[in-house]
């Protein structure tokens, strides 16, 4: 399970898609905080985004879910800084071992479940 979080400082969202946390960047253990300047339209869209800083692995996330926020009307031309932080569950990391299987009687693994009674 990996997890998002989001930073919104000052802004106000009326509605904001989720981020994606890629799954490449789960698989190579790539986490961090992608922080991104937003500049609002009058109808409070984002106008234009521009990553200031974050691992490359996901500022294309970040970038895609932003420009389909909506904000709060505010001045043209206004300004906003959103950061938005991923980090890799404990779950997610890879088992430090193989798991040991079931001992089994010719090539038939047992079963834990119990056995039904026969009347």
């Amino acid at each position: 399970m990996a997890g998002v979080s989001v930073d919104l400082g000052a802004a106000a969202v009326l509605h904001r898609t989720p981020v994606e946390y890629p799954g490449s960047a789960i698989e190579k253990g790539i986490q961090g905080t992608v922080t991104v300047e937003v500049t609002l339209d009058a109808s409070g869209d984002a106008g234009d985004v521009r990553v200031l800083s974050g691992p490359p692995e996901l500022r294309r996330a970040v970038l895609q879910s932003v420009l389909e926020w909506h904000f709060l009307p505010d001045a043209t031309g206004s300004v906003r800084q959103v950061s938005v932080s991923t980090r890799r569950r404990r779950r997610d990391r890879r088992p430090r071992s193989v798991p040991k299987q079931s001992p089994s009687i010719k090539g038939v693994t047992r079963s834990r479940r119990p056995m039904a009674r026969v009347p």
